[in-house]
């Protein structure tokens, strides 16, 4: 541990004393100046003395004996020059090191150019989303939609325009714009080995949206440690303020309070139901496609509905157009392959990935052993795949086609054995599970550009969902090899969302200052939820012998609950200048379901003040989710129950508002803080104990208990990127609260997922070209579990007593508090015919035993005390991955 403390701080004053300069481009140079009833040259003299940039210019273009005042705190010179030549007829050139003073002969004119195309990688050919592009002066800019395109509107003469990406070099273009102009970049990325590119200048971004928004950084993706070296978007998207998950990660995600069902989580632009592999562990996103990932928590555009919490936007990549390439990825448990390339060389191309774990092969290993030294049986197997495949066609110009097939199943079953042996007989336990599921999507996407100020996309879509468990208890009493006992209890349940689905959608670029976004999205719902149980003392099997998985199948009769969704919205980004913007939207959701109409108007207002280096946002959104997700713990299993809203069931409803600001410092740093609050109603929830019959009926629905919740608290964060090094750390301080009449007798309680207090701390440091460090550290407040609050002593018939356990509370027990470190290393190498990763990371590097589960066990020989026996799964675990990219 002592060889280890001693190597991380190493590393920390290596990623300190490492500080990469950066080169400016000359009026980008900030200094403070101040000048009362000055002559005009004389304040371009000292201007040019102080920044050291030489300025040359004419006085017989400019205005020399003009008196002019000048003051000017930390601003770059361009902006200082545009202030002082305005209304002069002049304006100021960019000539190799030095700035120029030339006549503007476009001074006098108001028209208005627009220029338009598309922003590529200059390597692949792939579109890159939401690319930034903007005037020097941040007085017009806009950013890339999914499918590359950009329009801006400028005045007509000659611009200076900034393309700016991460993970690219700056691509500046100075052009004289007389007309209408079609300019489509080839970015090139900034680093070869790894995808990472730490940029100071905060001058290469334009804020373009009010939201709530993070736009996840791709290379912490590829940086992050990660159970058994898989990187994880989910696992990223945790180390977000604002954003809880269960325990040790499982769970799904809470985002500022919501329940893991409110997240609306896209790929493609298509829902995803269920995002996870393992229970949480991993998702079903294979960290070798995704292009791009957005995770919006507040002030959500209106072009997304049908969720209350959160907006997790990700796009997966197309191909490369211009060569064969692939990756290929092996690690402790799971392997990937990606190949991609062109069909038709910039026209066409292909990407196909897949992956999978391997644990099947360490579990039968493992089950062989137990079997051995135990003298029962034991069968245990698991995994879970992933298939991606996309293609891709240029139509012309201006249109494209593509259609993507996703696929992805986890698998697992167990089958054990133990003897007991009786006095006069020997008894048999064995127990099977048996649970698969997963998703599948096909998509047909359509996009066309209409105009330099129009764009038009669309896609049709099919969905499939499904979730099956199956387990069967029996205990079979034999003497002398005869059966003479046999005691079963089985279950299936069964889940199964079908969706067929159309968007239409339009971005419409009438000038610089507005940005109008216009769709509609038809949806039609397919659930069919089932359950099944049977014991020996039922009539529907004679024997254990009889029940298998299919047999159960055969019997199980699966209501279909079918629903029709339409959505429309519209909203509008305005930039009235350059330091305001609102984003005014509204969204309608008509839902129909077993001849109920629901309307849910859902307005949305956010705004955004940006001035030299601050920034305030605000945002008041209208939510509704036409689908509920409620857990049920039937059969001793922890199952997702999707149900449609019904004419008893209404739909989930809510608002949501937040406030925010932040501060940029002038040596690369970041701070900011963030209050929100969140009101929902039409929540719902099982009864404690309680398994709802869904086959029979709707008188099931009467039994469900409806409530309301609220979450309010404050986010504060602090980052800072200087160089080769970035580090950030953010802390939530947050309520999260339920209340339903019939549970908890009517009193609020504190929501699973409310984690009082949450700190994340990470660190990434670039040691040189071929080598990265990184770490990670977190903190929370413990989940809250229900804990029984005294026990009950029972008689039976035969005159004996059992203890029945009280639950008179909900979520009344705080789990110890959660913390972890992670530490990893990468290492690059580059070779004639490709590149190669090697990563090396520890997770829960000193072996926190943080609680995932927590049983109810006696406390020693007193019947009447219980005491919490808490499971730890996930302890210190190493991580070692290898990729080759070609």
């Amino acid at each position: 541990m002592t060889r280890v403390i001693i190597t991380t701080f190493f590393v920390f004053l290596c990623a300190f004393a490492n500080v990469m300069a950066q080169k400016q481009i000359p009026d980008e140079i900030s200094i403070s100046y101040s000048a009362k009833s000055q002559f005009f040259k004389t304040v371009l003299l000292e201007i040019s003395d102080k920044s050291g940039i030489n300025i040359a210019f004419q006085d017989e273009i400019i205005p020399v004996d003009s008196i002019v005042n000048v003051e000017a705190r930390n601003k770059p010179i361009g902006l200082i020059l545009d202030d002082l030549l305005e209304g002069t007829g002049t304006k100021y050139k960019i000539v190799g090191n030095q700035i120029v003073i030339i006549v503007d002969e476009y001074s006098q004119s108001e028209e208005m150019i627009t220029i338009s195309g598309y922003l590529t990688d200059g390597q692949s050919g792939e579109t890159l989303i939401s690319t930034n592009v903007f005037l020097y002066d941040k007085s017009a800019g806009t950013t890339t939609n999914e499918y590359g395109f950009y329009s801006l509107t400028v005045p007509k003469g000659t611009q200076r325009i900034y393309y700016s990406y991460l993970g690219y070099d700056v691509d500046i273009k100075e052009i004289s714009l007389t007309r209408d102009t079609t300019i489509s970049v080839e970015m090139k990325p900034s680093a070869l080995l790894n995808e990472v590119i730490i940029l100071e200048n905060s001058t290469l971004k334009i804020e373009e949206t009010a939201a709530s928004i993070v736009e996840i950084p791709l290379d912490r993706l590829n940086s992050t440690v990660s159970v058994a070296g898989e990187s994880d978007i989910l696992r990223v998207v945790q180390n977000q303020a604002g954003v809880n998950s269960g325990a040790d990660g499982f769970g799904g995600l809470s985002v500022r309070g919501g329940s893991v069902g409110q997240n609306l989580i896209l790929m493609d632009g298509i829902p995803i139901y269920n995002p996870s592999h393992a229970l949480g562990i991993f998702s079903v996103f294979n960290s070798n496609v995704i292009k791009s990932a957005t995770l919006y928590k507040s002030g959500f555009p209106a072009r997304y509905g049908s969720r209350m919490s959160s907006v997790l936007d990700i796009w997966t990549r197309e191909g490369s157009k211009e060569k064969i390439g692939g990756e290929f990825t092996i690690g402790l448990l799971a392997a990937k392959a990606t190949i991609e390339g062109p069909i038709i060389k910039d026209k066409a191309s292909f990407l196909i990935s897949y992956r999978r774990t391997y644990w099947d092969v360490w579990q039968d290993l493992l089950s062989n052993q137990f079997a051995n030294t135990s003298g029962g049986e034991f069968n245990l197997r698991y995994f879970f795949s992933d298939l991606n495949g996309k293609v891709n066609f240029k139509l012309g110009k201006k249109s494209s086609i593509y259609l993507s097939y996703y696929k992805g199943e986890d698998v697992y079953t167990s089958n054990r054995s133990s003897t007991i042996p009786g006095s006069n007989s020997v008894f048999i336990n064995k127990n099977e599970t048996d649970w698969d599921w997963g998703n599948e999507m096909a998509v047909l996407r359509f996009s066309h550009q209409l105009s330099k100020k129009a764009f038009l996309k669309s896609a049709i879509y099919l969905t499939n969902y499904n979730f099956d468990t199956y387990e069967l208890n029996r205990t079979e009493e034999r003497q002398d090899s005869n059966l003479v006992g046999n005691e079963f209890l089985a279950g299936l349940y069964s889940s199964n969302i079908q969706d067929q689905g159309f968007n239409l959608d339009f971005d419409i670029l009438p000038n610089s200052k507005n940005t109008i976004k216009i769709g509609t999205n038809i949806i039609r719902h397919n659930f069919q939820p089932g359950l099944l149980a049977t014991s020996d003392l039922e009539d529907l099997f004679e024997s254990s012998d009889d029940i298998t998985k299919e047999t159960l199948s055969a019997e199980l009769e699966n209501p279909e609950i079918d629903g029709n969704e339409f959505q429309f919205y519209i909203e509008d980004n305005i930039r009235p200048n350059q330091h305001h913007s609102f984003n005014l939207g509204f969204h309608q959701s008509i839902i129909q379901n077993r001849g109920k109409t629901f309307f849910l108007p859902q307005p949305r207002l956010a705004y955004l003040y940006n001035k030299n280096k601050f920034t305030f946002k605000t945002s008041l959104s209208f939510v509704s989710q036409y689908i509920h997700l409620i857990t049920n713990s039937g059969l001793g299993l922890p199952v997702d129950v999707w149900l449609p809203s019904t004419e008893t069931l209404a739909p989930q409803k809510g608002w949501l508002a937040s406030a925010g600001m932040t501060l940029k410092g002038e040596k690369g740093y970041e701070l900011g803080s963030e209050i929100f609050y969140k009101e929902m109603w039409d929540l719902l929830s099982f009864a404690d104990g309680e398994l709802a019959d869904i086959n029979q009926g709707n008188a099931w629905e009467e039994t469900v208990p409806v409530g309301t919740g609220n979450a309010y608290g404050i986010e504060s964060f602090f980052n800072k990127t200087t160089g080769r090094t970035t580090w950030s750390m953010n802390y939530t301080y947050s309520f999260a609260w339920r209340q339903f009449d019939r549970l908890n007798g009517g009193e609020p309680f504190r929501f699973r997922y409310d984690r009082r207090h949450n700190f994340k701390f990470a660190f990434l440091h670039k040691i040189n070209s071929n080598a990265e460090f990184t770490m990670n550290w977190s903190y929370a407040s413990g989940n809250v579990v229900t804990w029984p609050t005294g026990v009950k002593e029972i008689r039976d018939d035969n005159g004996g007593t059992f203890e029945v356990l009280i639950y008179d509370e909900k979520n009344n027990l705080q789990l110890p508090n959660y913390h972890r470190l992670d530490l990893g290393f990468n290492f690059y190498s580059n070779y004639k015919k490709g590149r190669m990763k090697l990563s090396l990371g520890i997770y829960n590097l000193y072996n926190r035993l943080n609680p995932f589960y927590v049983n109810v066990v006696k406390a020693g020989s007193d019947p009447i005390i219980f005491e919490p026996e808490q499971l730890t799964l996930l302890p210190a675990l190493p991580s070692l991955t290898i990729s080759y990219i070609f």
